[in-house]
């Protein structure tokens, strides 16, 4: 690979299978990242060395800082990265001090080249690797975040110099899936103890009344498990007009568990909007597979009467199927696809968000609705479009709940409706468009004549 980089552990890759230039889709240089595999290697020298000895505190720091610093795009300061390779070898010498003088060609001790992963022959083994060296680079920003704060754990901090130990070994497949299963198990034993270590400092977080607007001026945007870096950065900016923006992800809101995400909107991977589930915990203290809805914070399914704007579909496909904005020339290779947007700028305030350029076959999905009374549906729509939009509780349209003509001319918005026929209780619903022309779909009532 000489000078250019390999790096694929973030979903925005080029072509969704790796960046390998000089430079990466998030910027980071192709320098930055053969220095971020260095300090990954030299860790894994540092791993070994230490083997089954005690280490201290501050080797701890160093691994978990390390590992940090390797995560995505966590640190592109190649003079950081360069300080902490220079710490991590000099540590390593604490533990292997005689390997200096050492004749032995075990090479066990030395940077370990990250190539041997992404040039492994065997595709199971190069997965178990890289699943391996991404899931201990995520337990450590929620070691490191937990650690500024004064709480570690032993068996969390000992798991590190296991795994990175594996990731230079040549370990069978059977080995390192069972290692990659207590990665998961540590993350979580490492989610607690931020979550500890985060309510114990700042208190249990609540529901709070944020503005949406996106102010004027400089800001600044935080990830959402730095608290102790955002509490010191709203100190040091209050008063001087710089906003402080979170990024989301997994939060506990008094007892219940909620994960915060985003999805693509305006045909572009840079085109982001805020969403949320409800996370449902399994018996054995795990959680369940969120599933994507249109219920958000609802607490539950939607009611089934009333009108909703189609902005909160949480399934968007083609008749060619789904797609992502990535890559080369997305919006030719998803010409055909429907997609969010709204009719002003992207970001101005209460804009009219709306499905975009649904074509034949294209399908909304939204989940889920309690339906009951409802025996009318009513969709407005914008765009130049003859046809019919179907509507199912099926996603494979099995079962058709309602048939609705449209005939619309481009500028026209237009409310058209027809005959409900759908099944009580708990249940979803999708609109296929078939006809011809584009639909912009902008909302739906459900009602009861």
């Amino acid at each position: 690979m000489d000078k250019n980089m390999f790096c694929f552990q973030c979903e925005q890759t080029i072509g969704c299978s790796g960046c390998t230039g000089a430079r990466g889709v998030c910027g980071k240089s192709s320098k930055t990242a053969l220095l971020q595999d260095k300090l990954t290697g030299s860790l894994v020298a540092l791993a070994e060395a230490v083997g089954e000895q005690n280490v201290s505190e501050k080797t701890n720091r160093i691994m978990i800082e390390g590992l940090f610093a390797t995560l995505t795009n966590v640190n592109f300061d190649d003079e950081a990265l360069e300080k902490l390779i220079e710490t991590a070898l000099k540590e390593k010498e604490v533990y292997a001090s005689g390997c200096s003088v050492c004749q032995a060609p075990c090479g066990r001790m030395e940077i370990y080249e990250m190539e041997k992963v992404w040039r492994e022959p065997d595709e199971d083994i190069k997965s178990l690797k890289s699943l391996l060296l991404f899931g201990l680079r995520g337990i450590a920003a929620y070691a490191y975040h937990a650690m500024v704060l004064g709480y570690n754990d032993k068996e969390v901090n000992r798991f590190f110099y296991k795994g990175m130990s594996a990731l230079g070994q040549d370990r069978t497949m059977e080995n390192l899936l069972g290692i990659v299963m207590e990665t998961g198990a540590v993350n979580f034993k490492c989610m607690e103890l931020l979550d500890k270590a985060n309510t114990e400092t700042y208190g249990i977080p609540a529901p709070a009344e944020v503005s949406l607007k996106v102010e004027k001026g400089p800001f600044i945007v935080i990830s959402g498990h730095d608290l102790k870096d955002l509490k010191m950065l709203l100190e040091q900016t209050e008063g001087k007009g710089i906003n402080i923006y979170t990024h989301g992800e997994m939060l506990q809101i008094e007892d219940q568990w909620y994960i915060f995400y985003h999805r693509q909107t305006n045909r572009s991977s840079y085109a982001r909007q805020a969403c949320a589930e409800k996370l449902e915990r399994r018996n054995d203290g795990g959680f369940q597979q969120a599933e994507i809805t249109s219920c958000g914070l609802n607490q539950g399914a939607l009611k089934g009467i009333g009108a909703y704007e189609a902005r909160i579909a949480c399934n968007l496909w083609s008749i060619n199927g789904t797609g992502r904005y990535d890559g080369k020339s997305p919006k030719q290779k998803l010409k055909d696809h429907p997609y969010f947007t709204q009719s002003g700028k992207d970001r101005e305030n209460n804009g009219d968000q709306y499905i975009a350029n649904m074509k034949n076959g294209s399908v909304a999905g939204f989940k889920y609705f309690e339906m009951g009374e409802a025996n009318q549906i009513g969709i407005t729509i914008q765009g130049n479009a003859k046809g019919t939009m179907q509507v199912s509780d099926k996603s494979d349209f099995e079962n058709i709940c309602a048939e609705i003509e449209v005939s619309n001319r481009e500028k026209e918005m237009h409310t058209y409706k027809g005959a409900l026929n759908i099944p009580r209780g708990k249940r979803a619903l999708f609109f296929r468009f078939q006809g011809e022309g584009t639909v912009d779909f902008h909302s739906f009532e459900l009602m009861k004549d």
